[in-house]
């Protein structure tokens, strides 16, 4: 019904999943009768990674709802999201203090708290870790997501041992009425290809 491979088609290692029915092949001259199997394949990989990602949004949603502060919400989210390191290797979540000057660390899966790519505090100030680190001033200040590729040449040895050999992250501006109140850093897994329109880091528009 659900047979998982992994097979390098698209330039990378990637996740696939199909289902495959067997049947035999009639052969009169045969002494049992049949000549052999044929197994027809049929791809079922959308299927099957779009109803995941339906599952985590549903208990992302649930378990945050039950949340009686924000940070208790970034707690759950966090919890929520380590469930599920297929799509989501890791996770930061950051929220920006009262000034709009900093933004701490709430919440994180998969990673160390404290380590390069996990520091507790991270400043907003603009040009803030444009090169190095995550550029988090830039999400806030354009309010849209940014994707931020080669992880290893950002973090050095801590980013090439990130949780599935997560390679890119998206960074999505967390909206509260109209404005960012934090930031989700979520890690995107290398057997998958990144879809969607987010800008790279260092991109001016």
């Amino acid at each position: 019904e659900d047979l998982e491979l992994d097979i390098r088609r698209r330039g990378f290692l990637e996740e696939t999943h199909f289902t495959v029915a067997y049947s035999p092949v009639p052969d009169e001259n045969a002494p049992t009768g049949f000549g052999g199997v044929l197994a027809t394949v049929h791809e079922i990989t959308a299927q099957v990674i779009g109803e995941r990602r339906v599952r985590v949004l549903r208990e992302l949603g649930a378990r945050s709802a039950e949340a009686k502060t924000v940070e208790e919400a970034c707690r759950l989210a966090a919890e929520s999201l380590a469930l599920h390191p297929k799509d989501i290797p890791f996770s930061l979540l950051y929220l920006l203090d009262t000034d709009g000057f900093e933004a701490r660390l709430a919440a994180a899966a998969g990673v160390e708290v404290g380590g390069a790519v996990s520091p507790p505090v991270l400043e907003l100030r603009a040009g803030a870790s444009a090169t190095s680190g995550w550029p988090l001033a830039g999400v806030v200040a354009g309010q849209r997501p940014q994707v931020v590729a080669d992880l290893r040449a950002r973090f050095g040895p801590e980013g090439s041992t990130l949780p599935g050999g997560a390679e890119t992250a998206v960074l999505l501006p967390i909206h509260v009425a109209h404005h960012v109140a934090g930031v989700l850093v979520a890690g995107v897994s290398p057997r998958q290809e990144l879809d969607g329109e987010a800008p790279a880091a260092g991109d001016s528009g």
